[in-house]
């Protein structure tokens, strides 16, 4: 090997000239199979390159193509998302359940629940609901009898219930089941007032007397006084008469109406004050006595019939 800037022979191993001191550029042996290698190694990274880049090429254009999609779907509104029907559905189905399950165990304790039972009876009473009110109140009163104590209410209210349906006969039978409870005088006082009320509207106000002499308790009684009816009196029997006559009226208590047509007297008809005259012909004279309570007694009726035909004369030939 020589020096390249002196061009001397230079001694093997030696990396400096020795005459010139140049460094010695050592430059290894030329072999072609080296040279192959390193071509097919490059090739083989390009080749790999050449693939990695085909492949991210196709998988963004797989998502260019999959993005309108993608985008489409985002774009719809939430009610047309399939998940959002079923979280609604399942939510309804969840809802329905337990309002099944609620009601069913309502429906099973309000049966048994006495309080509820009996406000609803009320509530339907006081919003003029006189039919559904009967079997809250009947089956209240059912488990009221089966509690300690007595609680009036049911029946109270069962008894107005049927007045106000008109039905007098059945109210004052529970009015007279009532009056066999505990109760405070003046609490008693007004069922009683409310009793006798109904059995006048049953036509049964000849019972009321019977019902205040039967008393035991003094000052309840005295209450229940201004209560007594009795069916006005006349003094003239009924009858075919061939004279006037003048009937008289009496009442023990209250004020007596009358009328001559066979009506019902009310408190808007004539008010007996003297002796009543009569017309020839038929008169139906009926009569009421009507207390301070607006109790009415039982009506009198009496038919009075006055015939004032002269008899012929018998002819005796003359």
């Amino acid at each position: 090997m020589r020096c390249s800037k002196c061009n001397r022979e230079l001694p093997p191993g030696d990396v400096y000239c020795p005459v010139c001191g140049q460094e010695v550029q050592i430059v290894p042996d030329y072999d072609p199979l080296d040279e192959m290698l390193w071509d097919e190694a490059e090739k083989k990274k390009k080749k790999k390159r050449e693939e990695h880049t085909g492949e991210d090429s196709g998988q963004e254009s797989a998502r260019k193509e999959a993005k309108p999609e993608e985008n489409r779907k985002r774009s719809l509104p939430f009610w047309k998302d399939t998940w959002f029907w079923r979280v609604l559905l399942s939510v309804a189905a969840l809802a329905v359940c337990t309002g099944v399950l609620f009601g069913s165990y309502y429906y099973i304790t309000s049966r048994k629940d006495y309080g509820y039972l009996l406000r609803k009876g009320m509530d339907c009473y006081e919003k003029g609901n006189l039919v559904e009110a009967v079997p809250f109140l009947k089956r209240a009163q059912e488990l009221q009898a089966e509690m300690e104590g007595g609680d009036e209410r049911p029946l109270l209210y069962l008894a107005r219930v049927y007045r106000e349906m008109e039905e007098a006969e059945m109210a004052a039978d529970v009015y007279e089941t009532i009056l066999d409870f505990s109760l405070e005088e003046k609490e008693k006082a007004e069922i009683y007032g409310e009793f006798f009320q109904t059995l006048s509207e049953a036509g049964r106000a000849a019972e009321i007397n019977g019902w205040i002499e039967e008393c035991q308790d003094e000052a309840l009684q005295k209450k229940l006084f201004p209560y007594r009816i009795e069916k006005p009196t006349t003094s003239v029997w009924g009858g075919v008469y061939h004279y006037y006559v003048y009937p008289e009226l009496t009442a023990a208590y209250g004020t007596i109406y009358y009328t001559l047509d066979g009506s019902t007297p009310t408190q808007d008809s004539k008010k007996y004050t003297e002796k009543i005259s009569l017309v020839e012909g038929d008169n139906l004279l009926t009569a009421v006595a009507i207390n301070e309570k607006g109790i009415v007694s039982e009506p009198l009726f009496v038919v009075y019939t006055l015939d004032f035909d002269v008899p012929d004369i018998p002819d005796d030939g003359m």
